[in-house]
């Protein structure tokens, strides 16, 4: 590891790191970011075409991150996980990920995509680890099958931090209820959350970033962003959302993800670019609690809204990290205290290229931990890329 004791790094020293300019893991005080870990061993490849493989060969990665760390499989709040082929791929993911975790019970997301960063991937794996994390920590279950199924929990609280899985279309008796209908899904995930929420004696207005996976996202987006704004009403979190090939189960065509601060203020401080999204969708650019700050994602628009670089996706990248500076700017924070990003992109492997340039040049000598992933679309239909972000006040400032 890396830097100071109170934030510190790790590589694997492989070469796609210098290109893109990343870490595996940007550790700061407790908690330690990831960067999605794939099936490598050094510079080889490894299951190319083996989807199991590849999942032993990730956990294998995730272990030598959790070391470096100084942390252990029980310190994982979060995990995360992206799947190519995810109807085909689901049942192995699960009984592996159980496998691994074991009797702890993280909470997870699972979403399938179209594609990831190196051509051969068909799995990768990002974590949240806390490694304050008590041996009697708070994990809420709820009884469901595929909870066990997969090996994960509901809600991991951890100071006054709450990590929750995503949250979907099923009832108390884990049936779904919204059918083919994308606002009834809406509702009854939202239900859930308000469940989710008094089991840790929250309210919504102490969510503080949604992150949203839906199936036919062009269909859905417009129906999706009244759901928000109904739910949330006066408040706005950050928020981002994506388009994705499926979800954990055939039925849904929405999954809502979120984080929950306990000690934030009754008047977060926030920054919005005061654009007409921003109310259609009620959410803010960033929300701040204590030494964090979660910054929504950024794409490619001028001050007024408008456009920047349609079919361009080159531009795209220049804008999107344009309006991140703004960001960090309105927080007084400065990219080296970016310590997490998440890169979403339409047609990934036609433009990884481009934007390894892009982020490599942006980033420089800080850079973060970092997961990318194909999408099949985003927020506004000429999007091509969208980055969310997580700043700590508490990382070295520099220019």
């Amino acid at each position: 590891m890396a830097l100071s004791s109170d934030c510190s790094t790790y590589k694997h020293n492989v070469s796609w790191e210098e290109d893109y300019a990343y870490v595996q893991v940007m550790r700061v005080g407790e908690t330690a970011y990831f960067s999605g870990q794939l099936s490598h061993a050094g510079e080889k490849p490894v299951g190319v075409g083996d989807f199991a493989a590849q999942c032993d060969a990730t956990f294998v990665n995730l272990d030598k991150c959790l070391a470096e760390a100084g942390a252990s499989r029980n310190h994982v709040v979060h995990s995360e996980v992206l799947v190519v082929n995810l109807e085909k791929n689901m049942e192995v993911m699960g009984a592996k990920h159980k496998q691994y975790f074991g009797s702890h019970r993280p909470a997870c997301t699972v979403w399938g995509v179209p594609e990831l960063y190196l051509p051969y991937q068909l799995v990768e794996i990002k974590l949240t680890v806390r490694l304050d994390l008590p041996k009697d920590h708070k994990t809420i279950m709820n009884g469901m099958s595929w909870k066990e199924e997969f090996g994960f929990g509901q809600i991991v609280v951890c100071g006054s931090t709450a990590e929750v899985s995503g949250q979907f279309d099923y009832n108390d008796q884990g049936q779904p209820t919204g059918g083919d209908d994308f606002d009834a899904q809406c509702e009854q995930a939202f239900k859930n959350i308000d469940k989710r929420l008094a089991e840790i004696g929250a309210t919504r207005n102490q969510i503080v970033h949604t992150e949203v996976m839906i199936v036919n996202i062009r269909d859905n987006m417009e129906k999706f962003n009244a759901a928000h704004k109904k739910f949330f009403g006066s408040h706005r979190p950050a928020s981002t959302n994506w388009g994705v090939v499926g979800l954990g189960m055939p039925h849904m065509l929405v999954e809502i993800k979120f984080t929950v601060r306990l000690d934030v203020p009754a008047t977060p401080k926030t920054f919005s670019h005061g654009l007409p999204w921003e109310d259609a969708h009620n959410y803010s650019q960033v929300v701040i609690s204590g030494d964090t700050a979660w910054i929504s994602g950024q794409f490619a628009h001028d001050g007024k809204g408008n456009p920047i670089g349609e079919d361009d996706f080159a531009k795209q990248c220049d804008a999107t990290f344009a309006n991140l500076d703004k960001c960090l700017a309105a927080i007084g924070a400065t990219r080296s205290q970016i310590v997490s990003e998440n890169t979403m992109v339409v047609g990934l492997s036609e433009n990884t290229e481009k934007l390894t340039a892009v982020h490599k040049k942006y980033f420089g000598a800080y850079p973060p931990a970092s997961t990318t992933w194909g999408v099949t679309g985003l927020g506004l239909p000429y999007m091509m890329i969208e980055i969310s972000f997580i700043v700590r006040f508490d990382a070295p400032k520099k220019p």
